[in-house]
């Protein structure tokens, strides 16, 4: 039965636009054997799009086979009715992107040859696809020209490419018109300035300022009267946003850009070659502070959401934050632009953790690694940041770089300092079966921050299990080696399971990611960009056609894939060989410690249980004890043989793993009465849930922060973690969505955004070089406004998911208190004097109260826009002077007292009419 053109051609656009290229790639098989076998035959139109589509997506290699495939039955003869040089220049544009210029050109000449041996009138298209070929031997040259630039030291590539590729595109415009034959005209413009800066002496007349203001002035009232229902071509838009880079008008040329990669039949291919354009031709620095960057960043933006596109994370990568959404405006790029900008600027976060693999004395990567916190892999571990990579890129086993010689590499980590970090001599786990190594680093700043995991219960045990918005995924890392890369639209899951029968627990993952052979060990990301694996291979060059079989022996057909292990199966495999390390904690004696524990693991065991008196949890944290777990400057015991930097390392690893160990381990205690509470008649028969930071759960019994003193009113389910950023909270929404729904509470108190702006010295990326006279407000960057807004859409996140599970809650948000820095505050004081140059401590305090103004400034709007849901509470003025601060983030406990009254307030006004308020007091009514 003969083979339908037209289905063929719409079942592979529709694999194309869902970024499904293992089938793109099967359609075009079948396709192939269909024209073989005389099975298929294709119009003109057909052949133009099928072959269109598959450029399109930048799927070159599936362009040439089926080019070919068309040419040896009859669409290359000039003597066959079928005959079509479209077919042989499309063959030419696949061999160019694939690097074959030489052989690209050859083809094309033929292809000319081809053209003038047969009558003008004898195909549709004749002088178009003379012209197009020309234009194409003049992109080719270019090519030539380029990459000797940049293979010559001096950068003065010879001048005959250059020639040759202005000759080839005045060929192709002569005689045409200035609109319907604007692309070589663009390009002769371009090439005319790149040989005017170059100092190659060309036969062309016109200066490229000329040509440019020409340009313009013949597809400017084209691209204006452009419609909705009449578009304009998009390669004339681009044209024209060229023509305005020639004349350095970077507004104007953004304007065209922008609306040029927002059209509806714009195709990674075509925003691909402008990004190239641009850099390769009128050498804009992408990682500059001009326009011209901007308009590099915003391109490649747009070309991650189109099929086969991606993105090269740059050094200064951070330019797309700061500048993309402000560019233009969002009418021309469409109402999901701010979506798209905020996943990217989330994957260019997650890419300062991911690091190269060298070996040491090597100059080229050998593969990739990313932190992950220890915790999340196995518990003993706890916030321990470790390195994960695959065991054959660095591990003990053969062929591997052996730890002790590992270097990693973060290309996008851009604080001062080294970049690369030596690996411990010995791994914390490595698996043959599983094609993991887990290593730890030695030195790694505590900047330096992972991912976080995506839920091992949320992870379906099979392919059937994920549905069709959970299969997108993403990888991180350096292909062959090279620049850090991400893929952040064609790419998803088809596939888990196990390959072993005597392993069934090991599962693998297969995705349609392109990677490449230095990928091996990148991690693979959900669609929210939480971690769920670690790549390990690409499909064999000798299976690209065959496939590999399914995953867990299930029948179904073959495919083409990529793979990777789940990091659930590796966190099952820790747990199953090896117990983990522990950080000791060494508590000062005391008589009336009958039973101290001696490790953070034991301690925070004891305090997690509800049976552990008091007055033994109390003693075992004496003043000193509080200095220890809170000072980062506190070191260890001098005798531990540790040198000084050690020790500081030591020190601080301590802090932050005792903080958040302990701060859990309280939380369990506390939850551990929740029930109790609720049958206490003291209490009212209001019930919440409590999500967010240090404010609703210190790490230590003192002071007793706003929970400790709400929660002698209502009973309250605590989710609080100390040290907790909103990102973080956000990760792990589900547990706190899971509480939401069994709970069933009348509220939920959410406590968070002050370790995102003031916590662990972040205060300084929202503050200005000290200048002197400059006024405090005058301080505060507009990154500071931008990450409020962030905070904001993560804050809505979590209350639309809490609804979803309890639809008539009330929220309670807060903006904190004005703080002060302290005398060597590690926290505000410190960064604003070591990092910003402010010695003045009345200035610093000025700013922070700035920055205090602006966030409950915003949180009081977001919470207007749901009113009678979303309730702000307001506690600037709550605490008190400085000696009502316990540190410079945190008040004491009647500071914290006096916070929790303001709560106590808003939660009565919100319930006024509620029963539990019938003749009864707060406890915290003074």
């Amino acid at each position: 039965m003969p083979n339908d053109a037209a289905a063929l051609i719409k079942t592979l656009r529709q694999h194309l636009d869902k970024f499904e290229f293992p089938e793109a790639a099967r359609v075009t098989e079948r396709t192939i054997a269909a024209i073989d076998q005389g099975d298929a035959e294709f119009s003109q139109d057909q052949r133009k799009t099928i072959l269109g589509a598959l450029r399109g997506a930048r799927q070159f290699d599936l362009l040439a086979a089926l080019a070919q495939a068309l040419m040896r039955n009859g669409h290359d003869d000039p003597g066959s009715p079928l005959f079509d040089p479209l077919v042989r220049r499309q063959y030419a544009q696949s061999l160019i992107e694939n690097g074959q210029i030489n052989a690209a050109i050859d083809t094309l000449r033929t292809g000319l040859n081809l053209i003038a041996s047969v009558p003008a009138d004898a195909y549709a298209g004749h002088d178009r696809e003379r012209r197009e070929m020309q234009g194409l031997l003049g992109r080719a040259h270019k090519q030539i020209y380029m990459d000797s630039a940049a293979a010559r030291a001096d950068h003065r590539p010879a001048a005959g490419p250059l020639q040759a590729s202005l000759m080839w595109y005045d060929a192709a415009y002569a005689g045409g018109s200035p609109i319907a034959d604007h692309w070589p005209r663009v390009n002769m413009l371009a090439m005319t300035a790149r040989a005017e800066w170059d100092n190659v002496p060309t036969s062309v007349s016109n200066r490229s300022v000329d040509m440019a203001k020409s340009t313009i002035a013949a597809l400017l009232p084209v691209a204006e009267r452009a419609t909705a229902n009449q578009p304009a071509d998009p390669w004339m838009l681009a044209s024209l946003g060229e023509a305005y880079v020639a004349l350095g008008e970077w507004k104007d040329a953004a304007k065209w850009y922008a609306a040029y990669a927002d059209g509806a039949y714009v195709d990674a291919f075509q925003i691909a070659s402008s990004v190239r354009q641009l850099i390769e031709v009128w050498r804009i620095d992408p990682d500059g502070h001009d326009g011209g960057a901007s308009l590099v960043q915003m391109l490649r933006v747009r070309l991650a959401d189109k099929p086969g596109g991606g993105i090269i994370l740059s050094d200064n990568s951070q330019l797309l934050l700061d500048r993309a959404d402000g560019l233009v405006p969002q009418s021309i790029l469409g109402a999901d632009w701010p979506v798209k900008l905020k996943s990217l600027r989330t994957g260019i976060a997650r890419a300062q953790s991911v690091a190269a693999v060298y070996e040491a004395g090597e100059d080229h990567a050998s593969g990739t690694a990313f932190l992950i916190r220890g915790g999340d892999l196995h518990h003993p571990w706890g916030d321990e940041v470790v390195a994960v990579t695959a065991a054959h890129v660095a591990s003990r086993l053969n062929g591997s770089i052996q730890p002790r010689h590992v270097r990693l590499q973060f290309e996008e980590y851009r604080r001062g300092g080294s970049r690369q970090f030596a690996c411990a001599d010995e791994p914390l786990f490595e698996s043959r079966e599983l094609d993991a190594c887990i290593l730890r680093v030695r030195g790694l700043p505590s900047d330096l921050v992972p991912a976080p995991v995506r839920d091992f219960g949320d992870i379906p045990a099979s392919i059937e299990g994920f549905s069709d918005a959970q299969r997108g995924c993403s990888i991180i890392g350096h292909p062959e080696g090279l620049e850090l890369s991400v893929s952040l639209a064609n790419s998803r899951l088809i596939d888990t399971g196990f390959k072993r029968s005597d392993r069934p627990h090991d599962i693998f993952l297969r995705y349609t990611t392109p990677t490449l052979g230095g990928n091996s060990g990148s991690p693979v990301y959900d669609k929210q960009w939480n971690l769920i694996g670690v790549h390990q291979a690409g499909i064999a060059e000798g299976r690209k056609r065959t496939g590999i079989e399914p995953l867990s022996k299930r029948p179904g057909k073959r495919y083409v894939a990529n793979e990777g292990v789940s990091l659930k199966s590796i966190a099952a495999e820790v747990a199953r060989t090896t117990r983990g390390a522990t950080v000791t904690v060494t508590l000062p004696p005391a008589s009336s410690r009958s039973a101290t524990p001696t490790t953070l693991e034991a301690l925070a065991a004891a305090v997690g249980d509800p049976t552990t008196p008091d007055a033994a949890i109390s003693t075992w944290f004496a003043e000193p004890d509080v200095a220890v777990l809170l000072d980062p400057e506190a070191a260890p015991a001098d005798n531990n043989g540790l040198v000084p930097q050690a020790r500081r390392d030591v020190s601080q690893l301590l802090t932050y793993t005792a903080a958040v160990v302990l701060s859990k381990a309280f939380r369990q205690r506390r939850n551990g009465n929740f029930r109790a509470a609720l049958r206490d008649p003291a209490r009212t028969q209001l019930t919440f849930v409590s999500e967010g930071d240090s404010w609703f759960q210190f790490p230590l019994p003192r002071p007793k922060d706003v929970i400790d003193h709400l929660s002698l009113t209502y009973p309250i389910h605590c989710r609080a973690i100390a040290g907790m950023e909103v990102g973080k909270i956000s990760a792990d929404a589900q547990d706190f969505f899971a509480a939401v729904r069994d709970l069933k509470p009348d509220g939920v108190l959410l406590s968070g955004g002050g370790n995102d702006l003031l916590g662990d010295g972040q205060v300084v990326r929202y503050v200005k070089d000290f200048e002197k006279g400059l006024p405090a407000a005058g301080y505060l960057t507009e990154r500071l406004d931008r990450t409020i807004a962030d905070l904001l859409d993560e804050f809505r996140e979590l209350i639309k998911g809490a609804i979803e599970r309890k639809g008539d809650l009330k929220f309670f948000v807060h903006g904190y208190d004005r703080t002060f820095p302290k005398n060597k505050g590690k926290w505000l004081r410190r960064p604003l004097f070591d990092q910003r140059g402010i010695e003045s401590m009345k200035l610093q305090t000025e700013i922070v109260a700035a920055i205090v103004n602006r966030f409950n400034a915003a949180l009081a709007d977001f919470a207007a826009q749901r009113p009678g849901i979303i309730h702000y509470v307001d506690c600037r003025g709550a605490v008190g002077p400085t000696t009502e601060w316990y540190d410079e983030l945190h008040p004491s406990t009647d500071g914290f007292g006096r916070v929790a009254e303001r709560f106590d307030h808003a939660i009565r006004s919100a319930f006024t009419d509620h029963p539990a308020f019938t003749g009864k007091l707060s406890r915290l009514d003074r």
